[in-house]
Order: C-alpha cells, then sequence, then structure tokens
C-alpha cells in the first residue's frame, strides 16, 4: 500500500458516523463507492491491479492504488455494499494543472489513479456545471461506463445520485452527491 494514502473502507466510514452536519463538512466533495468486479459471476479478472511506486508524497487522499478484483456475487454484511467496498472522494489534487476538472487514470499525475492494467493512462474525467456534476471517457481503449452503457469518447454524460460507472473492468463505483451519500451510509448503517 502507498504510505499516506487514505481509502477508507466503506464499513469502516459506516461504523464511524455520528452526525450529518459534521460528515458533510469533513467530506463536502462526491464520493465514489468502488466495488471490485469480475469478468463474470464465477470467474476472477486475470489483470491483477498493479501497485503503485511508494511515491512519498502524504497528498494521495484521492488514488486507488489496492482496489481488489473480485467476483460481482458476493454476501457483505449488508448485502448492499461489497465487503472490501473503498471510497473515493470526487476532489482536485495537485498532481496535475487541468483546472476545471478531475483526471481518473492510470498514469500517477491524475487525480484519481487506479492502478489496473485495463485502464488507460487518462481514462475519464468528472467536472462540475451548472446541472451537476459530468464524466467523460478520453478515448480509452477499454471504456467507461454508466448503467451498462458504454459512453461514446469526449462527450460529457449526466451523473446521477448513485449513478453505476463501470471504469474498464477494473472497478464499479456509484456516484453520490454528499449529502446523498450521508443517507446511503445510513441506510446501510441500519441493515447491518
Amino acid at each position: 500500500m502507498t504510505r499516506g494514502v487514505t481509502r477508507p473502507r466503506f464499513q469502516e466510514l459506516v461504523s464511524s458516523l455520528r452526525e450529518e452536519q459534521a460528515f458533510l463538512s469533513k467530506y463536502p466533495h462526491p464520493a465514489l463507492l468502488l466495488e471490485p468486479v469480475g469478468s463474470s459471476s464465477q470467474e476472477m479478472i486475470n489483470t491483477p491491479p498493479e501497485p503503485l511506486p511508494n511515491l512519498d508524497r502524504t497528498d494521495l487522499g484521492a488514488t486507488i492504488a489496492d482496489v481488489l478484483v473480485a467476483p460481482k456475487t458476493f454476501t457483505g454484511p449488508s448485502g448492499l455494499v461489497h465487503p472490501e467496498a473503498r471510497v473515493v472522494w470526487v476532489a482536485k489534487s495537485d498532481r496535475n494543472p487541468f483546472a476545471g476538472m478531475i483526471t481518473l487514470g492510470r498514469a500517477r499525475n491524475n487525480d484519481l489513479v487506479l492502478s489496473h492494467r485495463s485502464v488507460s493512462k487518462m481514462h475519464a474525467i468528472f467536472y462540475r456545471r451548472e446541472r451537476g456534476w459530468l464524466i467523460e471517457d478520453r478515448n480509452s481503449t477499454n471504456g467507461t461506463f454508466i448503467e451498462g452503457v458504454r459512453l461514446p469518447p469526449n462527450q460529457g454524460r449526466e451523473l446521477n445520485d448513485g449513478s453505476t460507472v463501470r471504469i474498464a473492468d477494473a472497478v464499479s463505483a456509484r456516484f453520490f452527491e454528499p449529502q446523498s451519500f450521508w443517507h446511503f451510509c445510513q441506510l446501510v448503517r441500519g441493515t447491518e
């Protein structure tokens, strides 16, 4: 694991929740709830994640370096979320000069780094417009998908709360605005 990286497990985050306003103050950015995927419900992907080199940085909070590859079917504590799910905040880092967008890809200079062979160096971008958050595939080799539909390259697509986003065959994520993520966490907490 890369030193200084904070990628809380979803269940750890849920168990630490106390008060909505404190949560929203601490986590003002949208969340991606990352869940590993497999090539089928019975198979594992044959391209395991490649660990990032130790970058000796403390600002890698949005790096996604240790997402596990696992079958799509699982039985988690709540049944709603994979037991290895991680939370990543959709927030700008200081690793690139691209203002107005949050980059996701395999290269270390992305805001969100997903170290997996099927992810392109700059795979997708997130950005906010008047109507809300959008995601755009940056002509990636293995695609970006919303609700199972592959996005055409270089065309922004609106993200709704709870939208399922798949990045290549590396990871599936659910997108949440901060307040909706709080409510989702409360729902999951109530089912444990």
